[in-house]
């Protein structure tokens, strides 16, 4: 029915040259598609970005640090003194991961821009003096290097200046950027999108060391949880992403740390790289979905 519609009033030589026309327009299309980017949503901590550890823990205080006998339990025991607070007042799907456990609500709140650093500290300073009196720590050193380790953590300038560009994965990232396609215009879109609360991050943005990684974008292309007021795995803060740039998920690579995220980006329809600083596999799999 469509040659017959295609040919009504043609010669058979129009209608063949028509139909190879045709034929030869659907297989460019085919070619353009083969060869579209695609877009990445690359994440900021332990992906592109880390903590010093060095300048860390002297904000601790390496001495105290090393006379505490609890070291192997200490983020576990960071964690018990933020969650001494109350339960979880977030729903599930809200609440942040790092290295699979769940972070104290209070956190959350922070990375959602709902709290910010100060606040923190001043809540915590009370109430670590309360647990004091309760005995909740186990000596007067623990009580030491847990408060300080909060006031690091929630200290904009502080976080901030102990954060640091991965070499490596700055070298991916630029090379996923650099992509050119045939006509020499780039072939993938990159956009940061991460977890980050808002205050530090401001700061961390301006220095220039945090430059060899958001030289390479236009503002607008980075997304951060204090900002958006949504956090992942929350699926609100993917699907801001996709409608506020008009995204196909399943053009779209996710690289994240954690499995929680990827998962629900995978739900979505999109590409997933979990990975914890293994380099030579990330480069394998951007390699292998043809992004560098």
């Amino acid at each position: 029915m469509v040659f017959k519609n295609l040919g009504e009033g043609m010669s058979d030589n129009k209608i063949y040259n028509k139909l190879n026309n045709l034929l030869l327009i659907t297989i460019i299309s085919l070619i353009l598609q083969s060869v579209t980017g695609k877009v990445i949503l690359w994440d900021l901590g332990s992906t592109l970005v880390e903590t010093n550890k060095l300048k860390a823990v002297k904000e601790i205080g390496f001495i105290d640090l090393m006379k505490y006998n609890n070291k192997f339990h200490f983020k576990d025991r960071i964690f018990a003194t933020l969650n001494s607070l109350g339960k979880q007042k977030h729903p599930i799907e809200y609440l942040a991961r790092n290295e699979e456990k769940i972070l104290p609500d209070i956190m959350c709140k922070w990375l959602l821009g709902e709290v910010h650093g100060p606040e923190v500290i001043e809540i915590m300073s009370k109430q670590i003096k309360k647990l004091d009196k309760e005995r909740f720590f186990s000596d007067s050193v623990e009580k030491k290097v847990i408060e300080n380790a909060i006031k690091f953590m929630f200290n904009p300038e502080k976080l901030a200046n102990t954060a640091k560009p991965i070499k490596k994965a700055v070298k991916l990232f630029k090379e996923c950027i650099r992509k050119k396609d045939k006509n020499g215009k780039p072939l993938n879109k990159v956009i940061i999108f991460s977890n980050w609360d808002k205050l530090s991050f401001e700061i961390f943005y301006k220095l220039p060391s945090s430059q060899k990684v958001f030289k390479h974008l236009p503002e607008k292309d980075v997304i951060i949880s204090g900002f958006i007021g949504m956090i992942k795995p929350h699926i609100c803060a993917y699907d801001y992403v996709i409608k506020i740039y008009n995204l196909d998920p399943k053009e779209c690579i996710l690289i994240d740390d954690q499995v929680e995220n990827t998962a629900i980006a995978e739900r979505l329809g999109m590409k997933a790289l979990h990975h914890g600083k293994d380099w030579k596999r990330l480069k394998y799999d951007l390699e292998f979905l043809e992004v560098i």
